[in-house]
């Protein structure tokens, strides 16, 4: 060791150094080591056996101190919160989720009736200078495969094998107003008509398969089109990716809308009232003289209406009306026509109106052939007959006159014919005027008749739609007389004149 004073080094356990005398402190004492904690007591083994009396009463349980009220609150009222959260989950997962679910559902299902539209008879989807004339529009109802493929983000293709594949199982109706449609086709209807289209779906129940053979069971197992259409439905609606509402639906189609959405013009037609022309003018006309032997016809005439013109060549019954534009370029033709126009009765009441077919074809032209159909009252004009022939005597005299210098035999320088007497007379099935003549000079006589049929009275005159006949002739009177057939005892003739 050494003297913290001097620094010699010295003998350990010296007390003082023996260089410079100082006193050297004692060294400390190294601390104790820290006594090692007792091993724990070893639990005795136990090797199924208790050491505990199995009979010896239990230990009497320490006692509970009671809750105060503020934690009897927090437990009841924790309680009663445990059982509420448990039913809003219990309603959170059965109903309210369930129902999002379904909403979320029927929102995106698809109302098939939003997809029916019009096709217009002659008129392409691509034609975009197309015009229908308001009042004459026709076409059908289709399917706007289009529409419903930009609608659902699907191929057109995927749209129209959706809807060809559920439209033959689906219950369609169409009406105008409260007039059901047979047909899916429309005519004459204007821009502001409105058709009520009803999709009705099938009931989803499969028909019963009794009697079925087990082969014919096993086919329709994937093909069930007949037995079971929902389930069909169903498929086309997977292939596709789309769902209807399989509930009645029903929707109203405006016939302008859809004409304004492809573009279409409407125009307005003109009105071709040609019947009340044809009345107003009294251009109906009669022909004939006898009942059971009158026809009419109408009168040839031209008109105008607006800037068409309408015309008619000739009195012909069967002549057709045309109808030309402005510049003369024929628009078309039509027929009017007498519900009977032959062979008519006297007194008879017949109508006139416009070829139905003709009418339709020309609607869709722009001309509208309108007006109420004409009645015109036939009346069979005054005949000669037996009891008013001696009327007609010098009508009739004044018509011999004007025929009988045809008779190159009775031609001589000079000579004169002159009419001798003048008969009535009647057949067993036609009616007679015979005529006895001479030519004054020669004094040679002869018969002529005609037929009562084809002659009639008109300003006074004598009218013959037929022929004159010679026939007998004699020396005298009595003897072209006698010769006459027609002047017999039978035909009980009847003098007028002479």
């Amino acid at each position: 060791m050494f003297c913290e004073n001097c620094g010699n080094q010295i003998p350990d356990g010296s007390r003082f150094c023996d260089k410079c005398g100082a006193s050297i402190a004692a060294a400390p004492e190294a601390p104790a080591a820290p006594e090692a904690p007792a091993a724990p007591e070893q639990a005795p083994v136990n090797y199924g056996y208790t050491t505990q009396d199995p009979y010896a009463p239990a230990a009497p349980a320490a006692p509970r101190k009671p809750l105060s009220p503020k934690m009897k609150k927090i437990i009841i009222f924790g309680s009663i919160g445990v059982v509420v959260l448990a039913a809003l989950l219990i309603v959170l997962f059965t109903v309210i989720i369930p129902a999002i679910q379904k909403a979320e559902e029927e929102k995106n299902k698809v109302d098939i009736t939003k997809y029916v539209t019009l096709k217009f008879d002659g008129i392409d989807d691509d034609d975009k200078d197309a015009s229908v004339f308001d009042g004459n529009i026709s076409g059908s109802f289709d399917w706007d495969y289009t529409k419903l493929a930009k609608d659902k983000g699907i191929s057109e293709d995927k749209a129209e094998d959706l809807i060809k594949g559920v439209r033959n199982y689906l219950n369609i109706t169409v009406k105008k107003g409260d007039d059901e449609q047979s047909t899916y086709s429309f005519e004459e209807a204007g821009k502001d008509t409105v058709y009520t289209i009803t999709v009705k779906w099938p009931t989803g129940d499969s028909d019963s398969d009794e009697g079925l053979s087990k082969e014919l069971k096993d086919y329709l197992k994937d093909y069930a089109d007949d037995l079971n259409p929902m389930k069909t439905i169903e498929k086309y609606e997977e292939r596709a990716g789309v769902k209807f509402h399989h509930s009645e639906k029903s929707r109203d189609i405006k016939v302008g809308d859809v004409l304004e959405e492809k573009g279409i013009t409407v125009k307005e037609p003109t009105n071709l009232d040609v019947l009340g022309y044809i009345k107003s003018n009294d251009l109906i006309i009669q022909e004939g003289r006898k009942s059971g032997y009158l026809s009419v016809s109408v009168k040839a005439f031209e008109t105008k209406f607006d800037d068409l013109t309408v015309s008619k060549a000739d009195d012909e019954y069967y002549t057709s009306v045309y109808v030309k534009d402005a510049n003369g370029k024929e628009i078309g033709d039509f027929d009017l026509e007498f519900d009977d126009h032959s062979y008519i009765d006297d007194g008879k009441t017949v109508k006139l109106d416009y070829d139905s077919y003709d009418k339709s074809s020309l609607a869709k032209k722009g001309c509208i052939l309108s007006g109420d159909p004409v009645e015109y009252t036939v009346k069979a004009p005054e005949g000669i007959t037996a009891e008013n022939a001696k009327n007609y005597v010098q009508p009739l005299t004044d018509y011999f006159n004007e025929v009988v210098h045809n008779e190159d035999w009775l031609a001589k320088t000079n000579d004169v014919i002159q009419l001798n007497q003048m008969y009535y007379s009647k057949g067993s099935s036609y009616e007679y005027i015979v005529f006895v003549y001479n030519n004054k000079t020669q004094k040679y006589y002869k018969t002529m008749y005609v037929y009562l049929d084809d002659i009639y009275p008109e300003d006074g005159k004598i009218k013959n739609d037929g022929g004159v006949y010679t026939d007998s002739s004699g020396k005298t009177v009595d003897e072209a007389i006698k010769n006459n057939s027609y002047l017999g005892a039978s035909y009980k003739p009847v003098k007028l004149a002479g």
